[in-house]
């Protein structure tokens, strides 16, 4: 996602210009929404962003896919890839010699770190039977489940019974 800003870099600092996105992703894995606004500010410009994009995910219950919406904001300041605080050398957006800020690394990272660890395709999935593998949301499953004892059933009975409550005069 790349935006040109020739024209706020020569305008006096607290300028701001806003831009609606919607446009494919460079990596080609869907559309990006949102809205990125722009500060002028000493050295190059603050970024501020809010958009969402629409991905297919694994539930890790049921390990069906399913199209989960995922939004990220940011703020990041972008300066002139020689002029950073780091000689160029940062994480931050970039703004190269033609002017152009290179938002696409930046909001690639963000929406990788947005994707939940442990998506599920919904709050009462019941997922799949440890044994049989049958899916837990459209049958029920016949196998025999023996209940087993807690590695820590023993110090949880202990615990009980330390308390001045559980004890009997």
């Amino acid at each position: 996602m790349k935006i040109n800003v020739s024209q706020l870099l020569n305008e006096a600092i607290g300028s701001i210009r806003e831009f609606a996105v919607d446009e494919e992703l460079e990596s080609g894995n869907g559309r990006i929404a949102g809205s990125v606004k722009l500060m002028r500010i000493d050295k190059g410009l603050l970024v501020s962003a809010k958009m969402s994009t629409d991905t297919q995910c694994t539930c890790s219950r049921c390990l069906k896919e399913f199209g989960q919406r995922i939004g990220v904001a940011f703020e990041e300041e972008a300066f002139h890839s020689n002029d950073g605080p780091s000689g160029g050398q940062s994480d931050a957006p970039a703004i190269d010699d033609k002017r152009i800020l290179d938002l696409t690394e930046a909001l690639e990272q963000y929406l990788y770190l947005a994707v939940p660890v442990k998506p599920v395709c919904r709050e009462d999935c019941q997922g799949i039977c440890p044994q049989c593998g049958a899916d837990l949301n459209e049958t029920k499953c016949v196998c025999e489940h023996e209940a087993r004892d807690s590695p820590w059933a023993e110090m949880l009975k202990m615990a009980v019974s330390d308390r001045p409550d559980s004890r009997v005069n």
